[in-house]
């Protein structure tokens, strides 16, 4: 009885589908050729194109950084202000071949590194062992990949390291950015911040170096209870957050949009100096570059942008290209942890790290 039922049910569907492909089919073919001709517009005819008319004056729209000349500002290579520790974060240790071949390249680059891989499981342990105060902020998240946007604050100030995510592309060794510094935090493109969130700047956690027990970690991680009510996970725990929490360590009480010809933190004014223990030094961002061509859209309106939209399309058409001082790549788009790829093709963390792999 049970075997009929189902033949029935199978029979039901093919016949359902059937129909639907011979009534429909024309549309769904039609409909699937004017997406594929308007992704292939857009993306060839039109990806590298930014709309900003022949009468701007860019003059109008000055930059919003230097380009880079040099290369990162270091200090004597004795022992590291930054520890050579590598964290990331993963749901479990089977790690997505699509991002094991950019943890390769990060340890054959940084060969004397050691590498941390925190799971939903080793990051909650040390969280009730170590931070208590923030079971409250993580339960909040509903998956793993939320809860990272805290975790990374609280690995680096009980170890202090580089955190980065898994999508990043390394192009050449970090030892450079770890000696004279004791903490470095990168920015978003500007493009990005001017045109995305209407921001002259926004910093980049995606990518932080720090010492252990750093000052401003202990800040953030101190007030991230307090930003619980705040369900945009940007807000709560990102760009926004981190950014509005240096203004407070820095005691900056507005964005400045200043100009500066120099690769320092010209537009995070700290009253410490650079090479100060508890400083935080926010860098040119052409170090650490991005794939920008996803923003060209939002310039299609141009008259009627705001002014630091205008400004962000003008950068965009002045145009980045390559610097050889550049440590890392992104290509610009949110890493999909959950993506079903990732789920079917794995590798276990140990067979990539190796050595380099500290378990917690």
């Amino acid at each position: 009885m049970k075997s009929n039922r189902n033949k029935l049910v199978g029979l039901s569907v093919r016949t359902y589908c059937l129909i639907i492909r011979r009534k429909y089919g024309p549309v769904i073919v039609c409909f699937g050729f004017l997406s594929m001709w308007f992704l292939l517009y857009r993306h060839v005819f039109q990806g590298n194109q930014v709309s900003v008319p022949d009468w701007v004056k860019t003059e109008d729209y000055p930059p919003f950084e230097p380009d880079v000349h040099e290369d990162f500002p270091t200090g004597p290579e004795f022992e590291p202000r930054i520890p050579h520790i590598l964290h990331q974060a993963y749901v479990d240790n089977y790690i997505p071949t699509t991002f094991a071949s950019n943890i390769n390249n990060f340890l054959e680059r940084n060969s004397d590194w050691k590498y941390f891989l925190w799971t939903e499981q080793s990051s909650r342990k040390l969280i009730i062992k170590k931070y208590p105060s923030l079971l409250g902020s993580l339960t909040l998240q509903m998956n793993f990949k939320d809860q990272t946007e805290i975790l990374r604050y609280v690995v680096l100030h009980e170890f202090g390291g580089v955190y980065a995510e898994m999508p990043l592309q390394w192009l050449r060794p970090l030892r450079k950015i770890t000696f004279k510094y004791a903490c470095v935090i990168t920015t978003l493109p500007f493009e990005r911040a001017s045109l995305g969130y209407k921001k002259p700047y926004l910093l980049n956690n995606e990518l932080i170096f720090c010492r252990a027990k750093h000052p401003f970690l202990k800040q953030i991680i101190d007030r991230l209870p307090l930003y619980q009510p705040m369900l945009e996970n940007e807000d709560f725990t990102g760009p926004h957050f981190v950014t509005s929490q240096l203004m407070i360590y820095n005691k900056q009480k507005y964005y400045k949009q200043l100009f500066s010809y120099t690769n320092s933190s010209y537009f995070f004014a700290s009253k410490l100096l650079d090479a100060h223990e508890d400083t935080v030094f926010v860098p040119n961002s052409n170090y650490f570059s991005f794939n920008l061509e996803s923003l060209y859209v939002f310039c299609d309106d141009f008259i009627n942008l705001s002014f630091i939209e205008k400004r962000g399309c003008v950068e965009l058409q002045r145009g980045r290209g390559f610097n050889k001082f550049a440590f890392t790549y992104n290509r610009g788009k949110r890493p999909r942890y959950e993506s079903i790829l990732n789920f079917l093709f794995r590798v276990e963390i140990s067979h990539i790290a190796g050595e380099h792999l500290i378990i917690y």
